[in-house]
């Protein structure tokens, strides 16, 4: 391949509206894909790999020879392995030669799907510059193997809607797409409490073998929870939906994963033009979806940025990986 030849690709952000933790014990979730992205470029460049990413404020070359510890299952560099593995899921050690740059609009650890987003992109920049042919259940399949990478056991769902787009019921491995005819007024708020998806996920998993009853019933719930916010979603009800995601919010705190120390963020926003809100994400951390009344987001946004929070204002967006 000569050298210089250049691929990108972008992939989307998402949020879990209903059903993190849950989805991983066989409960359906639904997932909206977002309109902040990751952008990644690869091009043909040099020997080994090396990663350039603003967002991680670093740069790392991987040798052959970590390439393929990497691929050997060996942790070479713990924020950027999954990526690594996103290229050697196309190439072979000895034939990558190339520079990969990511540019992300989505805040990292925040619960917005930045690895599943990268994982997506890298991937089908990799098939791209390759020119190997694919499609989008190649593309999710292969970005799967890298979110394991990074989060240990996770559902699946966030390679999924970052590859598809749109808005997802999933649920042991199966998507079905949902076609709303209104855009969900939301903001999201990253509190910047650094979150770990994958210790979260063990916490979960620890608790629920300590006391599988407890947890399934809990599990059982969330998923007819899940269920009411899907239909309401489709009879366009966001006052009900509210009253769900509340609801969603006070299991997720019940199984360990909230976030810790927001008592005032919470207070200012029972006191906002609001419908409901909750944690997106694995939790501990991360970032809080707001439902807003009447798409009123201004005065929230102002009242939550002088809390010292991050505020996006977002749509669905029905462009997955492009």
């Amino acid at each position: 391949m000569t050298f210089g030849i250049m691929a990108d690709a972008s992939a989307p952000a998402k949020i879990i509206f209903s059903g993190e933790h849950s989805v991983v014990y066989g409960q359906p979730a639904l997932a909206i894909a977002i309109n902040l992205r990751c952008h990644v470029k690869i091009t043909k460049d040099g020997e080994g790999l090396l990663i350039t990413s603003k967002n991680y404020i670093q740069k790392y070359y991987y040798s052959t020879a970590k390439l393929e510890n990497v691929l050997s299952g060996k942790i070479i560099n713990s924020k950027l392995d999954n990526i690594a593995m996103a290229v050697l899921t196309v190439f072979k050690p000895n034939e990558i030669s190339h520079k990969l740059e990511i540019n992300s609009e989505i805040p990292i650890g925040a619960g917005l799907g930045s690895s599943a987003a990268v994982a997506v992109a890298t991937v089908t920049a990799a098939l791209k510059i390759k020119g190997q042919k694919y499609d989008s259940k190649i593309i999710s399949d292969k970005a799967f193997i890298c979110e394991r990478i990074a989060h240990g056991n996770p559902s699946g769902i966030d390679n999924l809607i970052s590859t598809y787009g749109g808005i997802v019921r999933f649920q042991n491995g199966n998507m079905i797409k949902l076609d709303l005819e209104y855009e969900i007024p939301i903001i999201i708020i990253d509190t910047k409490i650094p979150k770990e998806t994958k210790k979260m996920v063990e916490l979960v998993k620890k608790n629920w073998k300590s006391n599988p009853e407890k947890y399934n019933d809990i599990f059982n719930k969330m998923g007819t929870l899940t269920s009411k916010i899907e239909k309401e979603l489709l009879n366009n009800n966001l006052e009900n939906i509210g009253y769900l995601m509340l609801e969603n919010q006070k299991f997720l705190e019940k199984i360990g994963v909230g976030i810790p120390n927001i008592e005032k963020l919470i207070s200012n926003l029972s006191k906002l033009n609001t419908f409901g809100y909750k944690i997106t994400g694995a939790g501990g951390g991360g970032a809080i979806i707001v439902l807003m009344k009447n798409g009123d987001t201004k005065e929230a946004i102002k009242i939550v940025e002088t809390l010292g929070y991050d505020v996006y204002e977002t749509k669905i967006t029905n462009l997955g990986v492009n």
